[in-house]
């Protein structure tokens, strides 16, 4: 950076801070194809402000502030899966004896994740984003927080909390400070529900007391599986035009099978009328 400041304990680095134009670097040697030749790269962390702390000789956490930046690449077993770029407010990286074992985002984070070729089940770039984002890379779980999203191809998933196992590439997310799990397709009215499971690969979910809006008309069933970007299976549902929580009146059936834009099949159907005060 421009201005460095180091602090020593018993002639063993204590506390290196950078005061403007932070930056750092990992250099890592992986491979792109299983068996095939190691190639060099670089995981890069910027800010403004940065400051990293050694116990033992080693880089224990590197805390970087304002317009923070890291570029990361994921590796399984020294073969790249991929790169994620993720940047926010102040991002703290923690170390355990030199490898990074943590990063957490704090303060608008916004991310992407590039996936490398067949080296992950992931076929397309993802983007992501939250108050906070944690991750943790030997358990392969990425948190997000506080107004929690992602992005891919044509869908959008959204929460006030979610979780994704990169491992298993399940999505889990929940309800929290009223910001209810939601997923919706471009073009298409966003379903919502209390919690909501998602397989990233698949593209197949499942939400727990789900509703929706179709052609002026509102779907809502205890559970709403997904397994197509445009079809919805609900069991026990119900269809209204009144967007009362409790509708006056209703359609209901055991199964019903939603095709947005083209057709709803439900068996059995009956019609449910609540009782109304007589004017």
């Amino acid at each position: 950076g421009d201005e460095m400041e180091i602090q020593y304990e018993d002639s063993l680095v204590k506390m290196i801070r950078v005061i403007k134009n932070a930056f750092a670097y990992n250099d890592l040697n992986l491979r792109i194809i299983k068996d095939g030749p190691y190639f060099h790269f670089r995981d890069e962390m910027i800010s403004k402000e940065m400051i990293a702390y050694f116990e033992g000789g080693f880089i224990s956490h590197l805390i970087l502030m304002n317009m923070a930046s890291t570029l990361y690449h994921v590796v399984d077993d020294s073969l790249l899966a991929g790169e994620n770029d993720v940047s926010g407010d102040t991002i703290r990286v923690d170390f355990e004896e030199g490898s990074i074992k943590r990063i957490q985002v704090q303060g608008g984070a916004l991310g992407e994740f590039y996936p490398e070729g067949k080296n992950t089940r992931i076929d397309t770039t993802i983007f992501y984003g939250g108050e906070y984002i944690d991750y943790h890379i030997d358990e392969q779980l990425t948190l997000l927080s506080q107004g929690a999203f992602m992005e891919y191809q044509d869908t959008r998933l959204s929460a006030g909390e979610i979780l994704v196992n990169w491992e298993t590439n399940i999505l889990d997310a929940i309800l929290t400070n009223e910001e209810y799990p939601t997923v919706q397709t471009k073009g298409e009215a966003p379903m919502k529900g209390n919690s909501m499971v998602f397989d990233l690969v698949a593209k197949h979910g499942r939400i727990v007391k789900g509703r929706t809006s179709i052609d002026q008309g509102f779907y809502n069933g205890k559970e709403v599986f997904r397994d197509d970007p445009n079809v919805f299976h609900v069991q026990r549902s119900k269809y209204t035009s009144c967007d009362l929580d409790n509708p006056h009146f209703y359609l209901g059936s055991r199964k019903m099978k939603m095709l947005p834009r083209d057709r709803v099949i439900a068996k059995p159907l009956w019609l449910h009328i609540y009782d109304m005060p007589i004017i």
